[in-house]
């Protein structure tokens, strides 16, 4: 988190606006552990405690839905329809889940995009997509009869 703020903000010293979803756990222990492991790296020294920073500079909401690895219908619909839309298959247990928690927010006014600077980046999580083959399965009958 503070790596993508100092390499974002640049010349003009403003902080971006950053959104997290969390797919398990809440969002009250993500901001204890960010906080807590940029402390350990010593991030705090001479400076506010982390944790506090990182409330102050993070909106973290709640994309867990069922639970961890847990998909309900519409994220699987949500997943599906992506994939068909743009070529791009989301895994349902990380990446896909928080993607639909996102556009969520966005949809209900929790979250505010800014155009031209929002971006969605997940650094993992490809590989739940096998353990839902047969889950996805039913919502890809279109796709394999083209």
């Amino acid at each position: 988190v503070k790596g993508v703020c100092e390499a974002w903000k640049g010349d003009e010293g403003r902080i971006p606006s950053m959104v997290a979803v969390c797919v398990c756990d809440s969002p009250g222990y993500f901001y204890e552990e960010i906080g807590g492991i940029l402390n350990d790296m010593g991030w705090h020294e001479g400076r506010e405690d982390a944790t506090r920073w990182v409330k102050e500079n993070l909106k973290i909401i709640n994309g867990r839905g069922r639970g961890y690895a847990e998909s309900r219908e519409e994220e699987i619909r949500f997943i599906s329809k992506f994939a068909r839309d743009t070529g791009i298959m989301l895994d349902p247990v990380y990446t896909g889940k928080s993607l639909y928690g996102f556009v969520n927010a966005v949809d209900k006014g929790t979250v505010e995009l800014k155009e031209g600077e929002t971006m969605f980046w997940h650094t993992g999580g490809g590989l739940g997509t096998f353990a839902k083959g047969e889950e996805l399965e039913e919502f890809f009958e279109e796709v394999k009869t083209l």
